[in-house]
């Protein structure tokens, strides 16, 4: 699925995008219904899954994501807000 980039380099729909990726990294291919609150701790996945997670978010956005960038992110929402710096940080680099 391609996605259409806003002003600020993400997606228009980017909480659909992050509900594919955490999809792609599931074991079952399930993802529960994601709000911007969703504590990341719900969305069931292993230290393991989250780092595929962060490799799968930098393919579907053309973007190098550092974990370190990450840690402590508590909701979808922080890790979001995360984004739109990686994208500037990678096409300016």
């Amino acid at each position: 699925m391609d996605f259409e980039a806003d002003q600020g380099g993400l997606p228009d729909d980017v909480l659909e995008l992050f509900a594919l990726a955490v999809a792609d990294v599931s074991p079952t291919g399930l993802v529960p219904a994601l709000t911007a609150e969703t504590e990341v701790a719900d969305l069931g996945l292993d230290s393991v899954q989250v780092l595929e997670l962060v490799c799968c978010l930098e393919e579907r956005l053309g973007a190098r994501i550092a974990p370190a960038e990450l840690v402590g992110a508590a909701t979808v929402q922080e890790i979001l807000d995360v984004l739109p710096t990686v994208r500037r940080k990678a096409v300016t680099a």
